[in-house]
């Protein structure tokens, strides 16, 4: 990207992540993370236990995206990742603000845990306030109040995942916060075999190039470029729709990441097939490198209380000004049962309930264990997605209503649609987690 990004990211491979099936999903998404980065970007990730490793680079250094070979080196050291004991959060800060400097915008740090900070230095202690922490909460079993507060005193954002299924789609959210691009679609769906997925993007004219990344997250579900064999596939079509075939990142790693060079403007679709006998969760999120086209949410920070709806503030900036006449459509995704409400239905099943030696022996670590043991059948905490209303208060003002029912962490999607001031459509997509207790 023109600003050129400086980007770590930091992946908890405590023993939790492993015994809840998180590590191996989060090493695929990451890695489609890093491989959506523009030329000239800088990055590194590092994973930490109880002790912290320069996943790649292994120096004290930051990599640069400039070759098929740097990032083929990159995957493969984050796909060699393996799990320890406990969760060091404050020296995997302090690697991360040492690789930051010295102060160079834009910059930033990416932190995912499952889990609670139980060794190493307390990490409010260690932040540098001047570098944006985006963090993730990955299931209800981590310190989601301490993961918001981190991104609340650095002025980047929290993001909130129940489980893994939702963590690809945070990732292309962050590229955007990042100031990698702007994104302009970021769609997911649950496929059985012989399921699809299709995707719309909407480039404007005069783009040099777009990236379309689609992640499956599961290594042992192929890519199958054919179309013919099992496995995901994808088909494109160009908006002339004639079936295209850009250049393409492969890594049999559970994504694909594609390379749009100068495309045509106008609404591409990519179809994404699946066959196979499990189901893939397939996410697809798109990139438009340039920004100065963005969807702003001005999204509530603090705790919200339960029951009171709120009002969020939205709009699109061309250049900074805003734009009149755009298309807002929005959704949230809310839990039907609260935590307290769970654990109080499945007492008498959690006193049942054997954890791991490295997971921490508390109430929401047992609820996180017994979710697992009775999906896909029986979700014990289920969330359900309603559409927001969208109510228009000026030509270029919208404000955003979510009602907020029962306490927990709220997903609020965004998208936007019009003509792009240079020529053609354009279209955006944001994501928000609201916290309400």
């Amino acid at each position: 990207m023109a600003n050129n990004a400086k980007i770590v990211t930091l992946i908890d491979s405590s023993g939790s992540m492993k015994s809840s099936g998180y590590l191996e999903p989060a090493k695929s998404d990451a890695d489609t993370f890093i491989n959506m980065f523009q030329p000239n970007d800088e990055f590194a990730v590092i994973s930490f236990e109880t002790t912290i490793h320069r996943t790649y680079p292994t120096s004290a250094t930051l990599a640069v995206y400039s070759s098929p070979q740097v990032m083929e080196e990159a995957s493969a050291a984050i796909q060699a990742i393996r799990s320890g004991n406990t969760t060091n959060i404050g020296d995997a800060l302090i690697a991360a603000n040492n690789l930051l400097q010295p102060k160079q915008e834009p910059r930033g740090t990416v932190l995912l845990s499952d889990g609670y900070w139980n060794v190493g230095p307390d990490p409010l202690d260690v932040l540098d306030k001047d570098i944006r922490t985006y963090t993730i909460a990955l299931g209800n079993n981590g310190q989601l109040d301490l993961l918001r507060q981190i991104a609340n005193e650095t002025q980047g954002q929290y993001f909130f995942s129940p489980d893994e299924i939702g963590l690809a789609s945070i990732y292309f959210d962050i590229l955007e916060y990042g100031q990698v691009g702007q994104i302009v679609n970021n769609a997911f769906k649950t496929v059985d075999n012989g399921g699809s997925l299709r995707v719309p993007v909407k480039l404007s004219d005069g783009l040099d190039s777009a990236s379309v990344g689609v992640n499956w997250a599961d290594p042992s579900i192929p890519f199958d470029p054919t179309g013919t064999g099992e496995g995901v596939s994808v088909r494109i079509l160009d908006p002339n729709f004639k079936v295209a075939h850009p250049p393409i990142t492969d890594r049999d790693y559970g994504f694909v990441v594609y390379t749009l060079d100068q495309p045509i403007g106008g609404t591409w679709q990519f179809d994404c097939f699946y066959r196979g006998s499990n189901v893939a969760n397939i996410t697809v999120g798109a990139l438009d490198p340039d920004l100065v086209l963005a969807l702003e949410l001005d999204a509530p920070r603090h705790t919200l209380a339960a029951g009171h709806p709120v009002a969020i503030p939205a709009r699109v900036t061309f250049e900074g000004e805003p734009l009149e006449d755009v298309k807002l459509q929005a959704t949230v995704e809310a839990p039907a049962v609260s935590t307290a409400e769970a654990l109080a239905r499945h007492a008498v099943e959690l006193e049942t309930i054997e954890l791991d030696d490295d997971v921490a022996p508390n109430p929401f670590a047992r609820l996180t264990a017994l979710r697992r043991q009775k999906l896909p059948y029986v979700d014990i905490m289920p969330r359900y997605t309603a559409r927001a209303k969208v109510d228009r208060r000026s030509a270029t003002q919208r404000v955003v209503e979510v009602a907020t029912d029962k306490p927990g962490e709220y997903t609020l999607r965004v998208q936007a649609q019009g003509r792009h001031p240079r020529g053609g459509e354009f279209m955006r997509t944001k994501h928000v987690t609201l916290t309400v207790r």
